[in-house]
């Protein structure tokens, strides 16, 4: 079975795959994921909407309320990364409110994902 960790910022899912000794089994990762190193050799399927690297504390939470206010979410899936990644489990989190609308992002990919991998098997067994 592939795991593919996506969208969850709570580290603790992750470092529980590596410490049960499962770090193999995980496909795909978020731009956070730094820990264990293993991590950062992973395909990167979830990125900030938000590139923070020339922003001040002040612009990102501007920015940051600017796209909650309009209902989008703070996360983009990499939607190529995530079908070369072809996960069998996605783990994600929609209890946090401020990550709920990129926890329905990921839902939507899911699907996505899952109809393309439907099609993709109903053609090679043809």
């Amino acid at each position: 079975m592939r795991y593919a960790y996506l969208f969850s910022t709570a580290r603790c899912h992750r470092d529980r795959f590596y410490l049960l000794g499962l770090g193999d089994q995980i496909v795909g990762v978020t731009h956070e994921c730094d820990y264990p190193h293993e991590a950062k050799q992973k395909p990167i399927v979830v990125r900030s909407a938000i590139d923070s690297s020339q922003l001040s504390s002040q612009e990102i939470d501007r920015r940051v309320g600017e796209l909650l206010q309009a209902g989008k979410g703070l996360y983009t899936i990499d939607e190529e990364a995530l079908q070369e990644a072809a996960p069998d489990i996605i783990l994600t989190q929609g209890l946090v409110r401020r990550l709920r609308s990129g926890y329905n992002d990921v839902v939507k990919a899911a699907e996505r994902w899952r109809r393309h991998r439907s099609s993709y098997r109903s053609t090679r067994t043809r």
